[in-house]
């Protein structure tokens, strides 16, 4: 991809990498001219959080040694691994509780570990092995955890306004981007500073002391969730009760991704209600949900049935850019994704005229399935072949489904 993300040429798109599954049911749709298909692997979106470990909680050093990616399916598993209470034990449960079907728990260190750019060697930071790791079981969603609440201690983990971190996050998804699998990180922001019960002003002047790394650097690679909120049965699990001063809150990073990892990649989360949220620290009024959106930033609401709703889907992407919707990024993700399934399957093949004629309709017949689906309006192609390279480039145009953002009604009365 070019340094530029916001109108790449196709061909610097298709970069040639391994398979991903992509989310949802595998479709197949007939015509009359030919058989139209979108291949999905049955284990659907993996959501990776790269959180700490207790540091007593190695019963088996080699499964729960840092750095190295570990599939859960049972809360058991992970307080066996991670250790209960730990950073990725509460980033599983914020997860697991918003729907994500597949988790995949990286540790970057202990509580003891406090620095995620410490230099372990060869100018290898701790947060380099833990997005390799993310790299290596192919993650389309990584999530850095951070915590949420007013904490005595300043270290919170993982959170989007932390000097360089979101940038260094952006820069690691885009470069997983280039040389493998399509992928995006979820981050919060460092807890509010106040009482369980934030007021307007307190939660402006959190706003506005948000530092932020400038989006002209981050491109649409991040997507910055403010909120904090509580699962249900979170604080049960944790081994706190409703009302305890010490009780934690999630900063929704978390809980935003195993939202996500539930949609086909044309839903837009757009006023999109979370699941299985029990309550919200704050919510901000109109004029700062307005304010966080002008930042590029994804706030949460209550609607009138007081559910935690999602505001708007955006990346944090520079104003103006073509990927400021998520929903956008995540379907131009889908077609390369599919083009590299496909054309996968004819490296090695000799470029004969024949093998050329079923790469291209091979291609064809997956975008056109996009099409169908509803999350392309068009799509054209063209594919171009140096003999002498032993190469061939794929540019794509694409003219993604945009979501519906706005509903007017007209009401009149007939007398």
């Amino acid at each position: 991809m070019s340094d530029v993300y916001d109108k790449p040429s196709a061909g610097e798109l298709f970069n040639g990498g391994r398979q991903l599954a992509l989310p949802g049911v595998s479709t197949v749709i007939r015509d009359k001219f030919q058989t139209l298909t979108r291949s999905n692997l049955p284990d659907t979106i993996r959501l990776a959080v790269i959180g700490r470990r207790n540091s007593e909680a190695t019963p088996d050093p080699d499964a729960a040694a840092d750095f190295t990616p570990v599939i859960v399916r049972t809360e058991q598993q992970v307080v066996d691994h991670f250790g209960e209470g730990s950073e990725l034990h509460r980033g599983f449960l914020e997860a697991v509780s918003a729907g994500a079907p597949r988790v995949v728990l990286i540790s970057w260190g202990d509580e003891t570990d406090v620095n995620w750019a410490e230099d372990l060697g060869d100018g290898i930071t701790r947060l380099d092995r833990a997005f390799e790791a993310a790299e290596a079981v192919q993650a389309d969603i990584i999530v850095p955890w951070g915590r949420g609440g007013d904490v005595d201690e300043p270290d919170i983990g993982l959170y989007a306004d932390d000097q360089g971190l979101l940038t260094e996050v952006a820069n690691k998804c885009k470069e997983i981007t280039d040389r493998s699998n399509p992928c995006f990180a979820v981050m919060g922001v460092s807890p509010a500073v106040g009482t369980d019960g934030l007021g307007s002003s307190d939660l402006t002047s959190h706003i506005d002391g948000l530092e932020l790394d400038p989006r002209e650097s981050i491109h649409p690679y991040v997507c910055v969730v403010v909120t904090e909120l509580r699962p249900v049965g979170y604080l049960r699990a944790l081994g706190f009760q409703q009302g305890d001063d010490e009780a934690p809150w999630a900063n929704g990073a978390a809980t935003y991704g195993g939202f996500l990892a539930t949609l086909q990649p044309e839903v837009a989360s757009t006023g999109k209600r979370l699941y299985n949220i029990r309550e919200l620290r704050y919510a901000p009024t109109r004029v700062q949900q307005e304010e966080m959106v002008g930042l590029g930033l994804t706030p949460v609401k209550q609607n009138f049935s007081r559910e935690a709703v999602v505001v708007d889907g955006l990346t944090y992407s520079p104003e103006g850019s073509d990927y400021a919707r998520l929903s956008t990024l995540r379907i131009v993700f889908a077609a390369i994704e599919l083009v590299r399934q496909t054309a996968e399957n004819y490296v090695g093949y000799p470029a004969t005229m024949h093998h050329r004629n079923a790469m291209d309709t091979a291609i064809g017949s997956q975008l056109r399935g996009l099409i169908v689906e509803g999350a392309l309006i068009d799509a054209d192609y063209n594919i171009a072949y140096a003999a002498a390279e032993n190469t061939a480039r794929i540019d794509l145009i694409l003219t993604p489904a945009f979501e519906m953002r706005n509903i007017e009604v007209s009401i009149s009365i007939r007398l």
